[in-house]
């Protein structure tokens, strides 16, 4: 006999749900930040579970943080124009997260997202490392 007696006959594999509208529930916030020898980006990291879906992969969302144009950006207005858009896109994206879970950045710590629940719109992609995965496309903003 086993030191072990639990049957696996019952496992199985998580996966990706199909692209649709689901509950999502924040199970982890953090910043990440790139290797400061390969550049100077920084962004949000989320992790989420699929509400409903006990089976569901997690969800890994990053939210890329705004950062100081560099010199070359400051030097050049076709640069600075590129630098000003992608700048909009990233606090557009923060806010609709933001707005989404109802979370105040400026008076909430990120420790505490963990639990925040919002709707958000999830695709499926495959990665060659870890296979069928979702992605948010994006949160949903209740009125």
């Amino acid at each position: 006999m086993s030191f072990l007696d639990i049957d696996f006959d019952d496992v199985v594999e998580f996966n990706a749900v199909p692209a649709g509208e689901y509950r999502v529930r924040i199970t982890e916030a953090k910043i990440w930040e790139e290797d400061p020898n390969k550049g100077n980006r920084r962004a949000l990291r989320i992790t989420l579970d699929i509400v409903d879906h006990a089976l569901a992969k997690p969800v890994s969302h990053f939210m890329n943080l705004p950062v100081d144009p560099t010199p070359e950006e400051q030097a050049d207005p076709e640069l600075l124009k590129k630098y000003q858009r992608r700048t909009n896109m990233q606090k557009l994206s923060l806010k609709n997260f933001f707005e989404a879970f109802r979370i105040d950045p400026k008076t909430t710590s990120i420790e505490s997202y963990a639990g925040e629940e919002c709707f958000a719109v999830l695709s499926v992609f495959t990665d060659d490392k870890y296979g069928e995965q979702n992605r948010v496309d994006r949160f949903i903003v209740s009125k």
